[in-house]
């Protein structure tokens, strides 16, 4: 067999098996709830897309800090990354930054929001 063929069917092994074991994790949720398997993304979404917690929140913020501070370490102080080996810490030091980033920003804007909706300083009318 030549080195092409062995990646084809590499490749064509890797598809089959990657669909199989998502027909078996929706037949399993279709078995277990009842519910269609699309119901199964639905309820993902609204899982990450929730409201976070205040330990939720400490708890991810002191990751992200601790892969920031951990692989600028690597970038300034040590010299193990020369050259383009230093693109994989440079890249995780980008990601973990806009990674919090974004964490604030959603932390913000469930901490503007009270039980009774947006929390504004208006004095009357609806808030815009």
């Amino acid at each position: 067999m030549s080195d092409n063929q062995i990646i084809a069917i590499g490749l064509a092994s890797t598809m089959g098996i990657g669909i199989l074991i998502l027909l078996l994790i929706d037949r399993f949720y279709i078995e277990r709830t009842g519910k269609p398997a699309s119901e199964r993304v639905r309820e993902k979404n609204e899982r990450m897309n929730g409201p976070i917690s205040r330990a939720q929140y400490l708890g991810r913020s002191v990751v992200y800090v601790l892969i920031f501070l951990v692989f600028m370490f690597g970038l300034l102080w040590t010299n193990d990354f020369k050259g383009r080996n230093q693109l994989f810490p440079f890249l995780w030091v980008f990601l973990s930054a806009f990674w919090f980033c974004q964490l604030q920003v959603r932390w913000r804007n469930q901490q503007r929001k009270g039980p009774n909706g947006p929390i504004t300083n208006q004095l009357s009318g609806t808030p815009k």
